[in-house]
């Protein structure tokens, strides 16, 4: 390997979960939401990007970079489904449209659990669940929809479920390099090294919160998130790969390699 770092063009999410995996980088970075990562990534406007892992299964030819990611192995706290307490009768679900994986994720978890309903529709953020209507929220959004809303609506967590249903753990958002990219170990291995750092830094990261938030985030950061993938957490991207096609949500097995 040369002792030249190429000048890759990189792209992250902008969510607190995604922190540990970029704090103290040292390189210019693309901030942006999952679902416009996974198109600049897909256009090559991106070498890497930490993208939903929906965009890795359903598009062959990217490599996942092994050993980290943000992953849950049950409750993830921050994707999830809100709906009216007692809500027995669920015919439509609102989805947050910034992640493709999550908003997969729900379709497959009601095919698998027998759930039918009727219509999945996007929505804003802020959309409210009503009579026979859930809404999905992810990331950020969804951390602030818990500290407004409480427990005035109930919530379908589904890391938790997918741990239900599976038993494994779920990656929700990878680093993913493009084929063409020069270098694919080292700057794999740099992404690795970022992972190591920030995760080692959690708690410096959770006291640049507001102070009412503190606590949250470390319950959330240090144990709801976690950042290291195996074989285990490998076995969850296959399996969840095979239910997207067997439900239709993706074209064709899914063809991905780790670096």
């Amino acid at each position: 390997m040369s002792n030249h770092t190429p000048p890759w063009r990189i792209g992250s999410v902008r969510y607190l979960n995604a922190v540990p995996l970029i704090f103290g980088h040292d390189q210019e970075l693309l901030l942006a939401h999952p679902s416009v990562l996974a198109s600049d990534l897909h256009t090559r406007r991106l070498d890497a990007a930490l993208v939903p892992v929906f965009e890795v299964l359903n598009h062959p030819g990217y490599c996942i970079v092994d050993g980290v990611g943000i992953i849950s192995d049950g409750a993830v706290y921050s994707v999830f489904l809100a709906t009216l307490p007692g809500e027995t009768a669920l015919r439509h679900i609102a989805l947050d449209p910034a992640s493709l994986t999550s908003v997969n994720l729900i379709r497959v978890i009601c095919k698998e659990r027998g759930m039918s309903i009727e219509t999945f529709t996007e929505a804003l953020p802020d959309s409210l669940p009503a009579t026979g209507r859930g809404v999905l929220f992810i990331g950020d959004q969804a951390l602030e929809f818990r500290r407004r809303w409480g427990d005035q609506f109930s919530y379908l967590d589904l890391g938790e479920a997918w741990k239900s249903l599976t038993g494994l753990p779920f990656v929700y958002a990878a680093w993913a390099l493009g084929s063409w990219v020069e270098e694919a170990e080292a700057l794999a291995e740099m992404l690795r090294a970022w992972g190591r750092n920030g995760v080692s830094a959690i708690p410096q990261i959770v006291e640049q919160q507001a102070a009412s938030q503190r606590r949250e985030a470390q319950a959330y950061l240090g144990g709801h998130i976690r950042y290291a993938m195996g074989a285990r957490e490998r076995e969850g991207l296959a399996l969840y790969g095979a239910l997207l096609e067997k439900h239709g949500r993706i074209n064709e097995k899914p063809q991905f390699s780790f670096v």
